[in-house]
């Protein structure tokens, strides 16, 4: 994705301020490529990101939506009209650009996805999580986005946890926590949470809280600036009876069952 620092500093100057959009358009890109390829459908892809990625996440909903299943970021930056008067916003001026300013605004509009949300779309679920002390990216982004996505009639969920400041959580266990309820959150959405991958979630859980181990490739898949796209494949599209699926909200995520629950779970 252009924007990253994979390939020196003309790759990540492609993808910021006016072409912080095409950053968005190469990740688009992917999962479309995945369609097209015949590996899965869009219904049956979700994707994940936070921070700096809760504006890419955003974007896929309101410029993408008909290329996605469902869709989570946690601590996002959402709100680009206002973001430079919360918090830290002010220090991420080079990056994005100035709202004050009439001209830097024409590109920021457009990726503002609190300003180009519309009513009558077909906008895929979506789950925005946030920390109330949250020191460097206001939850307010979050929380506004939320509301009004609501008030459009769309399916938006929010999980606001009252401690921890930017990050998935102040220790491994509500890292664990947060990281289990974003993927509950996807996999039932795209028709992919059964009792086995229920328990797998848990298991990944566990082990997150225990050492947060690298050899645990599920979770080096995800970071807080590291956008991911999961699909489910298209070979097993068969239907699975769940009822979290029908649940007005995610229901609690246990990381304390019993070890034997997790006897036949490689």
């Amino acid at each position: 994705m252009r924007g990253g620092g994979e390939f020196g500093t003309r790759w990540h100057d492609a993808g910021r301020l006016a072409g912080k959009r095409l950053s968005h358009d190469d990740f688009a890109a992917v999962a479309a490529d995945l369609v097209r390829r015949g590996v899965t459908q869009a219904k049956r892809i979700a994707a994940e990101s936070g921070s700096n990625g809760g504006i890419l996440i955003t974007n896929m909903l309101t410029r993408y939506p008909e290329r996605f299943g469902a869709l989570f970021c946690a601590i996002p930056l959402i709100d680009m009209r206002r973001y430079t008067k919360l918090l830290a916003g002010a220090s991420w001026l080079a990056e994005y650009g100035d709202p004050d300013n009439a001209e830097e605004w024409e590109w920021l509009k457009t990726y503002s996805a609190y300003h180009t949300a519309r009513p009558g779309q077909s906008y895929p679920p979506i789950l925005m999580a946030t920390r109330r002390r949250d020191d460097r990216v206001h939850p307010g982004h979050a929380r506004k986005m939320v509301a009004k996505l609501q008030a459009m009639g769309y399916e938006a969920y929010f999980y606001e946890h009252a401690a921890g400041g930017h990050g998935y959580g102040k220790d491994n266990r509500e890292h664990a926590e947060l990281l289990v309820l974003g993927l509950r959150f996807l996999k039932s959405r795209i028709g992919w949470l059964d009792a086995e991958t229920s328990a797998m979630l848990v298991v990944v859980g566990r082990q997150f809280e225990r050492c947060r181990p690298r050899r645990l490739q599920l979770v080096n898949l995800i970071g807080i600036y590291t956008p991911a796209i999961y699909s489910r494949p298209s070979q097993r599209l068969d239907a699975r009876s769940n009822s979290w699926l029908s649940a007005p909200w995610p229901p609690g995520v246990s990381l304390h069952l019993p070890d034997n629950a997790f006897r036949n779970v490689t």
